[in-house]
């Protein structure tokens, strides 16, 4: 036949190209021979004028190599019972369940199962050779990132000039699939194992190097970790990893705290929490609490806010700033300092400076402040300090009346301290207290700060309050357990408020006698 004829003169000359091979460049297998640079032997050997004339295209009489595959699938399929020619159909064309199969054809999942097995089975005995060659080529011929429909488009392509019919070539298709070494993300194909895997790279080195509010610096990121020529498919890849965007930076997550650092690295320097407000779209109330959590961020002064780059001497409050320079000067530090440095640095009043100066915090002694020690702070009696004690139990209470913020979720301020530190809080410290009635919320926090213009505080009151119906004005009573607290509405009658304070005070004439 033609395809004989030809195939010998082919061989003719591909049998002295390899005899060549063998004896002079030391060639041991086929793939010895296929790394030498086989033209340049034929040209050696005259064989040139043969090698560019002897067409590959009479080898096949014309035939793709597609046909072949299809060709042996159609036997196969012709070959098999209507039941097993369904299952094969709805397994691969349709992707239907084993569930659903057996449920239309009166089968269990597990015959249907079987029955499938076996014909894939029969099918891949015949066309896996061909298959695999196909997939092998075709894989060198794709990007390694593709669309859902560029991928779609490449495999059905390779059957489009067959003279299968719509089934035996979606089948066909499946099949080649299978074989092809790429993984579906989303509306992409990745190719396995380049692209894929350095995508999951690339995806979690993201987390582990963006910034303290998940700030992606791409540049840097796909300088690193992207190879083998996979920057060009940055966008794509962006798109898999499901990025945000947040004026223009990318960033694991549009979070607040994000979108506060974000607007003022766009300002470029230190801001107010009201600038940033305006360009984030965040609450002013609430941007303070937002930077604050920012490790990267810092004050500039009492009303700015900027990169930690960007500021030689971070504000830390009045009261730090008076602390890093009683140490910084062995121990004390004269007032005068402090009145003139700290107002001009920062833009806080020498009324602010003087008042915190006049906490239990720090002693004034001869022009010079220090640091109090904790342990000489002198406290009143406590029972000079409590409104009272409960009939039978004797727990001790104090009354505060409440306030619409404490509703809304601020702090109690202006607690004694003594009752702080009856409820198990030290100076300078916090704790937090369970509340026994009404139950079922979270503990109350107590905070005692020696700097503090306002005295201790307490926190989480909010929910306890609503429960027990307090409105703004209204008494309550804070009972002072062992271990926790109760509150409840207090008794605001007049004769009740006359005769608690008319307790205190004869426990105090009383104690002044004694002295």
């Amino acid at each position: 036949s033609g395809w004989s004829y030809e195939w010998n003169k082919v061989a003719s000359v591909l049998e002295q190209i390899f005899i060549v091979a063998k004896e002079f460049y030391g060639a041991q297998t086929i793939r010895d021979v296929l790394s030498l640079d086989l033209y340049e032997i034929a040209k050696s050997l005259n064989l040139e004028v043969s090698v560019n004339s002897l067409s590959l295209g009479l080898l096949t009489d014309g035939q793709r190599y597609a046909s072949v595959v299809v060709g042996k699938l159609q036997s196969v399929l012709d070959g098999l019972s209507p039941r097993e020619h369904m299952i094969v159909v709805q397994r691969m064309v349709s992707q239907e369940t084993l569930e659903n199969i057996g449920k239309r054809m009166n089968l269990t999942r597990e015959r249907v199962r079987q029955i499938s097995d076996l014909a894939k089975q029969e099918i891949m005995e015949a066309v896996d050779p061909e298959l695999s060659i196909m997939a092998c080529f075709i894989n060198k011929q794709l990007e390694p990132i593709l669309s859902e429909s560029d991928y779609k488009d490449a495999v059905s392509n390779s059957f489009f000039a067959t003279s299968a019919n719509d089934e035996t070539r979606n089948i066909a298709q499946h099949l080649l699939e299978k074989r092809l070494r790429y993984r579906k993300l989303d509306d992409y194909y990745l190719k396995k194992p380049t692209a894929y895997n350095e995508f999951k790279v690339f995806k979690e080195a993201a987390k582990i190097e963006s910034d303290d509010v998940g700030i992606i610096d791409i540049g840097s990121l796909a300088e690193k970790y992207l190879d083998n020529g996979l920057e060009k498919y940055l966008p794509q890849i962006l798109t898999l990893c499901r990025f945000e965007k947040i004026m223009g930076h990318l960033v694991l997550r549009d979070t607040k705290k994000g979108r506060a650092k974000i607007a003022l690295m766009e300002i470029g320097q230190p801001a107010t929490k009201e600038e940033i407000a305006n360009l984030s779209g965040l609450e002013p109330n609430r941007v303070g609490g937002h930077l604050s959590n920012i490790e990267s961020v810092v004050r500039a002064d009492k009303t700015r806010w900027g990169l930690a780059e960007w500021v030689d001497d971070v504000y830390e409050g009045i009261p730090a700033e008076i602390i890093q320079r009683i140490n910084e000067d062995g121990g004390a530090t004269k007032i005068n300092r402090l009145l003139s440095e700290i107002p001009s640095l920062f833009g806080v009043s020498k009324t602010s400076v003087r008042a915190y100066i006049g906490t239990s915090q720090f002693i004034v002694r001869d022009g010079y402040v220090s640091l109090a020690d904790p342990s000489s702070i002198e406290l009143r009696n406590f029972d000079d300090v409590v409104n009272g004690r409960e009939e039978g139990s004797g727990w001790p209470y104090w009354n505060f009346r409440v306030e619409d913020s404490y509703l809304n979720g601020y702090s109690l301020l202006g607690v004694p301290p003594e009752i702080a530190l009856k409820l198990g809080c030290k100076p300078d410290g916090k704790i937090t207290v369970p509340i026994d009635f009404p139950s079922g919320h979270r503990d109350i926090s107590v905070n005692w700060r020696l700097s503090s213009l306002t005295g201790a505080s307490i926190g989480y009151l909010s929910a306890p309050l609503k429960e027990v119906d307090a409105k703004a004005g209204d008494m309550i009573r804070l009972i002072i357990k062992d271990h926790s607290v109760e509150l409840k509405p207090e008794d605001t009658t007049e004769g009740k408020i006359s005769r608690s304070a008319q307790e205190i005070l004869e426990r105090m004439k009383k104690r002044q006698k004694a002295l």
